[in-house]
């Protein structure tokens, strides 16, 4: 038996491959020079090999400056510099894209400033023929105010023309214009282009496909980040929706100051019961899906947590639901289960 191990040991041995080795240590067997009468090229000559590269290094450099030199912003489709002027414009919009995104999308800082430059903010109160009446020294007087009172409130109202401005100046979200859109594509694609022409000769050392794909990989990284954005309510609000939630608040107010006790630690109580109960004291929201007046039950739950940090017992509610220090006076409300 052991004769037989030592030669399957013997035999696996002999099959194995050998060990591989980090530099080749096989070498011609003739070794053959260039003759002097041949000429030397890339394919014989180390040195005219470097000397080529170089020499295309040097072309490339000097047509990259040419370019700068001639059309820095690689528009002009007609110019003899511009070789990638279809990689240009994608990369432009790439980048016009990854700035979109990247400040925000409809919510960037230059629609307010670009709207009120372009816009007129009309305000929330506009009447036709309206005409102020005025005094020698610019003061109203007490019957001029009433007298102007008086006018604005017989004037027909017309409605405010630029409404979205005005949200926009009130730190509201609005839906912007199809006009003004427009003018923000122009904007940020010029902006795309200043990008791209940057990148292109200051880190792509003028490959238009280096800057195409970073401008990709921006505006994907980009739209990831506008996502998160949603996903965490980082977004402002429409005037709808704040005077929806102020009114929410305020009746959640009014209900706690009803039928929430504020007590000790032994007081306790579920935010099940809660939603409960604020349902049963408004009528309107009875049902979650109502189509007039719809209200989950999470939104009564940040409403409550939001109450309890401002006038309830301060203390967050505990992973299972449960908050200390409140709890529902059954004894007030007439239609709680017993």
């Amino acid at each position: 038996m052991l004769t037989a191990a030592t030669s399957a040991a013997v035999g696996f041995t002999s099959i194995s491959a050998d060990p591989a080795n980090a530099y080749e240590r096989s070498y011609p067997i003739e070794l053959r020079s260039t003759p002097t009468d041949e000429t030397e090229n890339s394919s014989n000559s180390l040195t005219k090999l470097n000397e080529e590269r170089l020499a295309t290094k040097r072309a490339f450099v000097d047509a990259t400056r040419r370019e700068m030199r001639n059309d820095p912003l690689g528009i002009n489709p007609f110019s003899s510099s511009n070789v990638n002027f279809g990689e240009t414009i994608a990369g432009a919009s790439m980048w016009a894209l990854a700035l979109w995104f990247a400040t925000g999308s409809r919510s960037n800082p230059i629609v307010t400033p670009l709207a009120n430059a372009l816009y007129k903010d009309e305000g929330d109160d506009v009447f036709e023929g309206e005409d102020e009446v005025g005094s020698p020294d610019g003061v109203l007087r007490p019957m001029q105010q009433q007298r102007q009172q008086q006018q604005q409130q017989s004037m027909p109202r017309r409605p405010n023309r630029n409404q979205w401005l005005t949200d926009r100046n009130d730190g509201y979200f609005s839906e912007l214009p199809p006009s003004f859109m427009a003018i923000l594509t122009i904007v940020y694609i010029f902006l795309g282009v200043l990008v791209d022409r940057s990148v292109y000769f200051f880190v792509a050392d003028g490959d238009a496909d280096v800057s195409l794909q970073l401008g990709g990989v921006c505006a994907i990284g980009g739209a990831f980040w506008e996502v998160g954005r949603l996903a965490t309510m980082e977004k402002p609000v429409t005037r709808i929706e704040a005077d929806r939630d102020v009114m929410l608040y305020d009746e959640f107010v009014d209900f706690a100051s009803r039928r929430v006790i504020v007590g000790g630690p032994s007081c306790t109580c579920h935010r099940s019961d809660v939603v409960s109960a604020f349902r049963r004291f408004n009528p309107k929201y009875r049902r979650a899906d109502d189509e007039r007046y719809p209200l989950s039950d999470v939104e009564i739950e940040r409403i409550l947590k939001r109450w309890n940090r401002e006038y309830g017992s301060g203390r967050e509610m505990s992973s299972a639901g449960f908050f200390s220090g409140i709890c529902i006076d059954g004894g007030a409300d007439a239609f709680a289960p017993r």
